[in-house]
């Protein structure tokens, strides 16, 4: 898998440094994404949690994923 792969789709939540995902904050040049599909569900996971180590595991949940990472597509 390469680092421009696709691995899942989600919405994206918040880049606020101080937001606290899986008790931690989410820090500097992160996002906080809500994982809808898992694309690639063995893809390892940025920042591991007590629940999900791969975005298989954090489907229908929040997740910590690099900032420049996220493509965002218009649905409108």
């Amino acid at each position: 898998m390469g680092r421009n792969d696709v691995v899942y789709h989600g919405r994206w939540v918040t880049n606020d440094h101080n937001k606290i995902i899986h008790f931690k904050s989410l820090g500097p040049n992160a996002s906080m994404v809500w994982v809808t599909l898992a694309k690639e569900p063995l893809a390892r996971l940025r920042r591991a949690s007590m629940d999900a180590d791969t975005v298989g595991e954090a489907l229908d949940s929040s997740v910590a994923w690099p900032t420049d990472r996220i493509v965002a597509i218009d649905e409108t």
